[in-house]
């Protein structure tokens, strides 16, 4: 007879709620007093014994719960609990998960062109499967692989470890023979002979019509199988074996018959790996307990009644005697039987292309990491093409699809992208309209970026090289740099990896819910990531393919969706703006050196320039060549006014101005930089300066932030100044706080210098500041003098700038009764700003910290049992923290949205322990913000983490600190940079007032400033309720 124990009492001091929650998880009443916890078993929980511990029998749906509220360690298979557990009061808990689980077996297959991040996805998908008891094998070499039986059962440590590297470690092949029917009828029996009912592909939209191919034929193709006698009665026994559960649902413990069958013997604790047994004496069944007994008179009854549900294993053994006799009997019933066999086949998809060209997902696996490699390149190449006044054409890939081309060109604010889904009616007179103005300009660095695909209105497509020998034949330097295959190699980003494992996980998930005759993709969209039907989105592939062919162009845009299309429009608006941009020459500061103290070359200089201004003003748009050919445009330097008061009557040769002057009654838009530096905050000053030239105003920006704000340090721009600096993660304006900020004399100073429009780039410090500037008038922070040494200078000094402070008005300004506009690019690399779901710097320093993170695992790895902590900044916002250890592939991570007791530690010590009991090499990083544990030191926090580890492991461990900001701007900061900074202008241009602009999903929003610090917590600084805190206990869930 089964002893299960009715209830028990704990008592103590201070009972709250909190500390018995876990009981009520697990599926146990609970009963409060003031002093006392009652805990009753219930009918889908029972509590086995109270020997060395509290041992509790639940469920298997209640491992999911206690998994995703993080109170449960899944460092082990639902197969090998008990688990060990902890309440709030330090109480050990023992739980075993019991009952049928339904059979889930996956095969994962990588298919097409590899893509960085399909490692992440499938590390998530195996751990994921491990932890709620699925089976899951790895086919190698694609749909050949599934085809030839290159099959592999994985485990937890299987094909895991290699999240950071590019490629897949499935390897990869495209199948031309998968086409044939015949042989698709190989792979279904291969999937059939070991039960997989779930194939999850991860590659590009052939490979997924593939997979979809197959589920349409694969009931049909396994009838045939049987028929054709393929499947011999043993693979038909397994199968059915195997499938008994398939259409179970979880029962309660009332619904099972001989429920004690479900339980095991006692002795099971001995049996299971990574548990103390001796710590833990063997559960005795005595009939003397003080509990209720579950009479266990039916215990070893081999005689199975037709109720039988094929509940325990001695009555799955009855069944099957049962049924193989039903297989055996005769041909109609054979028939039946082999009719209730057949079961269909579950696809789930997850799009993995570096193209981005898949319908209904804002990003495919491998995209963000291929614009990585290509914005590194560009990088590389900006030096060079400022020392030669040399243009580049940069070919990128993208097949169809011109989001790489797309997404580099707003990175950098190339001079034109040809993408194929809008070509130009003239894409030869666009591209030297565009080459032209650049270099009258005077532009440092000319580029053009061109997408594989594209192609002109009548669908020929548009080689790279007739691009630049059209370019060359007016007499320009242009050269060609075609990225090819390298943009699929190196490590993989930080989004890849972020975005691999949760949709790995996402999908594991899927394949446990969704029905037998389904077909699933996971998609990030609107910011989530979500799942959508797969003929759904291959029927859309096809439409699109038919909007190509029959040259659709409006319609192949919207196609791609809402974020690539808002990126286009602004993009395309920026391009087209330029062409009435009224805005002085830039000066070649080098030249001006060279010339200062010359007369001999200032003389020849101007000689051999006058009648080139001649023609550079005069130069016929339509980029003819009769005009330009002969004449070495390249050759000159097209300089525009200093403003600089100029005393020696000797410099006025060399200071051309253009004929176009700015008006008068242009409107001012100021810019400055606030805060702490995060990268991406050039990138935005640069798309802030050349579109405020695009639409009319006149940018001005403001040195040393708001202390060069009062103390008017205000430079009128030019137009391609800061062009050069897209790169460049720093500030270069100058960075100061808003301790010292007087608001009554910011506003006198906007007013006084005609400046309507501010445009802050800066942090979560800004906030309060910019409602002070549109509401009341009272100071922030803390009011005195500057002591001595305050004053920041730029490195761009103001002494350089002669129009410096003066003639800065604005005549349509009613200083009488101001109204600003005072809008906030949010830019904090902790990202802790309301109202956006990524602030600028974010992805750099995710990036950054990854570098580190990777070095670490490296030492780790080597010395065989070593753990390294990273201390993760971020003040009270845990979102780098998070993000980092999903990316990383940390063992556990600490936020400070979450309270930790030194018992959390020690549980991480304790898994620590099983891991490192194993004679294998284990490269752990633990991650830490540094606000948890009280801020302790990361070297206090080690030294309690080595107590707890009892000689298993050493420590060791890095600080991160202001080193996480980066360096170079990632590719994402660099598009939001730039598409934040030009809606930053359209809503001073719409006197949206106050507040800030972000990305919310796949839209940019503005939103005011009250509405803002509403979700804002004053006293923590941090983000009210962030979204992404849902996905806080993803690293222990596959690690």
């Amino acid at each position: 007879m089964k002893v299960v124990i009715e209830e028990f009492v704990i008592s103590g001091e201070n009972i709250s709620r909190e500390q018995g929650r876990i009981y009520e998880v697990i599926g146990l009443d609970v009963v409060y007093d003031s002093h006392n916890i009652r805990v009753y078993s219930t009918n889908k929980a029972r509590i086995m014994s109270l020997g060395g511990g509290i041992h509790i029998h639940a469920l298997y749906t209640t491992q999911k719960k206690l998994s995703e509220l993080g109170f449960i360690s899944k460092d082990l298979e639902p197969t090998q609990s008990p688990f060990e557990i902890f309440d709030n009061l330090g109480n050990k808990i023992l739980i075993t998960f019991i009952g049928e689980q339904p059979n889930n077996s996956i095969a994962i297959i990588t298919s097409g062109g590899d893509a960085p991040g399909m490692n992440a996805a499938i590390k998530g998908i195996i751990r994921s499967a491990c932890k709620f008891g699925s089976t899951v094998y790895g086919v190698y070499r694609g749909f050949d692989g599934l085809i030839e039986d290159y099959i592999c059962k994985l485990g937890w440590d299987t094909e895991t470890h290699s999240s950071a590297e590019g490629g897949t470690v499935l390897l990869s092949f495209r199948s031309k023979s998968f086409f044939k029917r015949e042989v698709r009828k190989e792979a279904v029996f291969n999937l059939v002979k070991r039960n997989i009912n779930c194939l999850i592909i991860l590659g590009g939209d052939g490979s997924l019509k593939g997979a979809l191919t197959l589920k349409n034929e694969f009931k049909s193709l396994f009838r045939e199988l049987i028929k054709e006698g393929r499947l011999t009665q043993e693979d038909l026994q397994i199968i059915y074996e195997k499938n008994l559960n398939l259409k179970k649902s979880f029962m309660d413990f009332d619904e099972i018959e001989h429920f004690e069958k479900f339980y095991g013997e006692p002795e099971c604790y001995k049996a299971l790996p990574k548990i103390n047994a001796s710590k833990y004496p063997p559960l005795e069944s005595n009939g003397n307990s003080n509990g209720r007994g579950d009479d266990g008179s039916n215990d070893g009854s081999k005689g199975g009644s037709n109720d039988d549900k094929g509940c325990s294993n001695n009555n799955e053994d009855i069944k099957d005697d049962k049924d193989n006799n039903d297989i055996n009997d005769n041909t109609s019933k054979s028939h039946h039987l082999n009719e209730n066999l057949i079961y269909d086949l579950k696809i789930i998809g997850i799009p993995s292309s570096i193209d981005n060209d898949i319908w209904g997902t804002d990003y495919t696996l491998g995209a963000d990491t291929a614009l990585n490699r290509i914005i590194e390149s560009i990088d590389h190449l900006s030096s060079t093409m400022k020392s030669h006044q040399r243009i580049f054409v940069i070919e990128v890939m993208g097949r169809s699809c011109g989001w790489l081309a797309l997404m580099s060109g707003l990175s950098c604010l190339s001079d034109y992208v040809l993408i194929p889904e809008d070509p130009p009616e003239d894409w030869r007179k666009e591209v030297m309209d565009k080459v032209f103005f650049a270099k009258n300009h005077g532009k440092p660095g000319i580029f053009i970026v061109i997408s594989e695909g594209a192609c002109d209105r009548k669908g020929i497509k548009i080689p790279s090289m007739d691009v630049v020998n059209h370019i060359a034949s007016f007499n320009i330097d242009v050269r060609l740099l075609k990225l090819g295959h390298i943009q699929r190699g190196g490590p993989t980003s930080a989004f890849d990896r972020i975005l691999g494992t949760l949709m790995g996980i996402k999908a594991h998930e899927l394949s446990t819910e969704m029905d037998d005759n389904e077909s699933k993709i996971v998609v990030y969209s609107n910011g989530e990531i979500q799942s959508k039907n797969l003929n759904t989105v291959i029927e859309m592939i096809d439409k699109v393919g038919i909007y190509e062919k029959n040259l659709n162009f409006r319609e192949v845009l919207n196609s791609r969706g809402s974020f690539y299309n808002l990126a286009y429009s602004f993009y395309k608006e920026f391009l087209e703006g330029k062409s009435k941009v009224d805005a002085p020459f830039m000066e070649d500061v080098n030249l001006k050196t060279l010339l200062k103290d010359n007369p001999t070359l200032q003389k020849k200089f101007e000689s051999k320039n006058r009648s080139k201004m001649e023609k550079i003003n005069g130069c016929s748009k339509e980029g003819d060549s009769s005009n330009d050919k002969d004449g070495d445009i390249n050759g000159g330097v097209k300089e525009g006014s200093s403003n600089e008061p100029n005393d020696n009557n000797n410099n006025n040769h060399f200071n051309f101005i253009n004929n176009r002057v700015l008006l008068k009654d242009k409107k001012k838009i100021g810019i400055l930089q606030c805060g702490s530096r995060s990268s991406g905050m050039n990138t935005a000053l640069n798309s802030i300066i050349q579109y405020s030239f695009t639409v009319g105003l006149e940018p001005v920006y403001i040195l040393n932030g708001f202390d060069g704000l009062q103390q008017e340090q205000i430079i009128s721009s030019k137009l391609y100044e800061f062009s050069t600096d897209y790169n460049n993660g720093g500030a270069s304006l100058g960075l100061c706080g808003i301790k010292y900020v007087n608001l009554e004399n910011i506003k006198k100073v906007l007013i006084k210098k005609g400046i309507e429009n501010l445009i802050i780039i800066g942090d979560s410090e800004c906030l309060e500041v910019v409602e002070g500037i549109c509401g009341s008038s009272k100071k922030v922070g803390d009011k005195g003098e500057r002591g001595k040494g305050n004053d920041k200078v730029s490195s761009r000094e103001l002494s350089n700038k002669g129009e410096g402070n003066n003639n800065i008005s604005n005549p349509t300004f009613n200083s009488s009764h101001p109204f600003f506009n005072i809008i906030l690019i949010p830019a904090a690399s902790s990202n802790n700003i309301p109202n956006t779901d990524i602030s600028l710097g974010v992805d750099t320093a995710l990036n950054t910290i990854l570098r580190v993170s990777d070095c670490a695992k490296l030492s780790t790895f080597s010395m065989k049992k070593n753990v390294f902590v990273l201390e993760v900044a971020g003040g009270n916002s845990g979102y780098l923290t998070l993000m980092g250890g999903i990316a990383a592939g940390a063992f556990d991570c600490f936020i400070p949205e979450r309270k930790y007791l030194i018992g959390h530690l020690s549980e991480t010590a304790h898994r620590l322990r099983n891991r490192y009991k194993e004679s294998k090499r284990h490269g752990i990083v633990i991650f830490r913000n540094e606000k948890t544990f009280c801020s302790i030191s990361t070297e206090s926090f080690c030294r309690v983490l080595k107590t707890d580890g009892k000689g298993l492991f050493e420590t060791d461990y890095a600080v991160m600190g202001r080193l996480q900001q980066g360096l170079n701007p990632s590719p994402i900061d660099r598009v939001n940079a730039t598409l934040l900074g030009i809606k930053a202008v359209k809503c001073c241009l719409e006197n949206s007032g106050g507040g800030l602009v972000g990305i919310e999903g796949d839209k940019i929003v503005f939103t005011d400033i009250k509405t803002v610090l509403k979700n804002f917590d004053l006293k923590t600084r941090t983000v009210k309720n962030p979204k992404w805190i849902k996905y806080s206990n993803v690293t222990k869930s596959i690690e």
